[in-house]
């Protein structure tokens, strides 16, 4: 009996107890109505499925480039891991949107359990007591799982999402070859480092700046302890490393990265230069030499980049409103729970007494350069550049709340403060829910009209009568191809694109006799002089004198989740009117 006791209270099964629970309330928060909350596929998630479906159908993108590394989509060049990932679960399962977003989920899974991990082997480092090790393990899970963030990046396809849970695998298998005494598990652990490093660089693009920073900084910081590991381990693992950017390189990532970073750096050249000549334009002198030292792109380039980094700290974005960003942040929510704020600042002062601590200070590089990465951009407030620091602040806040509790000397007071503790996170829990998946679904407009426009278009396209719609600069056309599974070998003889904007997006013009155009109704009249015309667009941009025009018929409407009418779908017969 003493025996099953000791076994069944052991540190391993009280862990995988504590992982299964935070997995069920996470399961609770992320799983109910999946695939319709947020309603409707943005679309890059549409674009993510799309090109997987692609891939599997015929081995090329919608582009027709065979198994690319960087994949062009609407022109924001789009890195390929999670698209890969998505090929079996669309092979198994069908081109549909719980499908696209399936990966995402469960990214957030292995997020809980890896943080959790994490910070069982970081409280070991620090020779914390056995309940202050579990207790900071299972809080950091419960965190994490109950965050707002972590509760939207599970809803949707987010590379970020999945790249994070790359890199803390990394990480943490990192951490346990350096603990590691034996030759065969190092080797094993830091092969695997390698391999989940390597791979988030291959899937969002803040870990292109964050990852090789970090593991440069682990060189510096642990180099003494590197070259003791394990010799076939280490090679192993920078030969992974020198492939994959090898790989970015030849698959031109690297150079559409300089497409795509012209278009979100603060720090363009003639940007810099134009304010600096504005401050020199008030200066006395003609290119005096306060105006070289002071009024310069450099200096210029190191303000916005402190302003920038001043910024990413920000309470407001973190607890109260994040940054607005209607896909990444719906409703202008808090990204993290208002409780974590104080035990944030707690667990940092706690943090700073272990500031020796390997272990510290390797979390400390993940938190410097991952404030960074969105610094380096024209938003630095921006949830998913930001996305790689936010599952460290749980462990930070946990830790927090741990050191807290450890303070109090008397037992049934830590009890009641752990009950009391326990009561707000389900209250701040069940609040968030409520406002998620019902107050903020019905303020917002959501990507769903797009959808039902896809429908409007499945529905009418036909190969003997042109169908207009609008606005091709929000892509609708890829909502189009997800909601009919359009054949991906027939789309590259019917596909026609409009020259790329310049910020470099490309747009399309039509999918055989679908037209996504901004209409001008003297031309339709004439087009539709040729021939009968069907027309799809919001009420709002029909006028009221084509309403009236006997060759316009109404034909259908489309509505909303809220029943409002979206679409209005008519005919202009110009060609049979004048027949008659």
């Amino acid at each position: 009996m003493h025996v099953v006791r000791k076994l069944f209270l052991s540190d391993w099964v009280v862990w995988v107890l504590s992982l299964l629970c935070c997995w069920i309330i996470a399961a609770f928060l992320c799983i109910p109505w999946f695939g319709h909350l947020p309603n409707g596929l943005n679309r890059d998630e549409a674009a993510l499925g799309y090109n997987a479906y692609s891939l599997l159908k015929t081995g090329r993108d919608e582009f027709g480039v065979k198994w690319p590394v960087s994949i062009t989509s609407f022109g924001d060049q789009k890195l390929p891991v999670y698209v890969y990932t998505l090929i079996p679960f669309i092979a198994a399962f069908g081109l549909k949107s719980e499908v696209i977003r399936l990966p995402s989920l469960m990214a957030g899974f292995v997020v809980i359990a890896g943080m959790g991990l994490l910070a069982l082997r970081i409280s070991t480092s620090l020779q914390l007591k056995r309940n202050q090790r579990l207790l900071l393990s299972f809080l950091t899970m419960l965190f994490i799982a109950v965050s707002p963030w972590s509760t939207h990046f599970s809803r949707v396809a987010y590379e970020a999402h999945l790249s994070m849970a790359l890199f803390i695998l990394g990480f943490l298998s990192y951490i346990s070859a350096i603990a590691s005494k034996h030759t065969r598990p190092q080797r094993m652990l830091l092969i695997f480092a390698g391999a989940a490093w390597s791979l988030t660089l291959l899937t969002y693009h803040s870990y292109q700046i964050l990852t090789p920073l970090f593991i440069c900084g682990l060189a510096v910081l642990d180099f003494a302890r590197i070259k003791k590991l394990d010799k076939v381990g280490v090679g192993t693992a920078c030969l992974i490393g020198v492939i994959t950017v090898i790989l970015l390189y030849k698959g031109g990532v690297w150079q559409a990265n300089q497409v795509k970073n012209s278009g979100i750096t603060p720090f363009r050249k003639e940007e810099l230069l134009e304010k600096a000549n504005e401050y020199r334009a008030v200066l006395p002198g003609d290119n005096a030499w306060y105006e070289r030292v002071f009024t310069n792109p450099a200096v210029e380039g190191v303000t916005v980049l402190s302003q920038n980094l001043t910024k990413t700290i920000s309470g407001d974005f973190f607890f109260v409103h994040g940054s607005g960003h209607g896909d990444h942040n719906p409703g202008n929510m808090n990204n993290f729970h208002l409780y974590v704020a104080p035990l944030l600042l707690f667990g940092l002062l706690e943090l700073w007494e272990y500031r020796k601590d390997h272990n510290m200070r390797r979390i400390s590089l993940w938190l410097c350069f991952g404030l960074l990465a969105p610094a380096l951009t024209i938003q630095p407030n921006h949830e998913v550049r930001m996305s790689p620091i936010f599952p460290l602040l749980e462990f930070v806040g946990a830790f927090g709340a741990v050191m807290f509790v450890t303070h109090i000397r008397q037992k049934w007071i830590q009890v009641v403060v752990c009950l009391g503790f326990l009561f707000v996170v389900f209250i701040s829990s069940a609040r968030f829910f409520i406002q998620y998946a019902y107050i903020i679904p019905s303020r917002i407009e959501s990507h769903y009209s797009y959808e039902v426009l896809a429908h409007a278009l499945q529905k009418y396209q036909s190969p003997q009568v042109s169908v207009i719609t609008n606005a091709p600069n929000t892509s609708p056309y890829i909502w189009y191809l997800v909601d009919s599974s359009f054949d991906p070998a027939l789309l590259q003889s019917q596909i026609e694109r409009y020259p790329a904007d310049k910020e470099g997006f490309l747009h399309v013009k039509r999918i055989g006799k679908l037209y996504f155009i901004t209409p001008n109704w003297d031309d339709l009249l004439t087009w539709s002089k040729e021939e009968p015309l069907i027309i799809i667009l919001n009420p709002k941009e029909i006028p009221t004198d084509k309403r009236k025009d006997p060759h316009m018929t109404k034909l259908d409407t489309f509505t909303n989740e809220h029943g409002e009418v979206i679409y209005e779908v008519w005919k202009l017969n110009y060609v049979n009117k004048i027949a008659r």
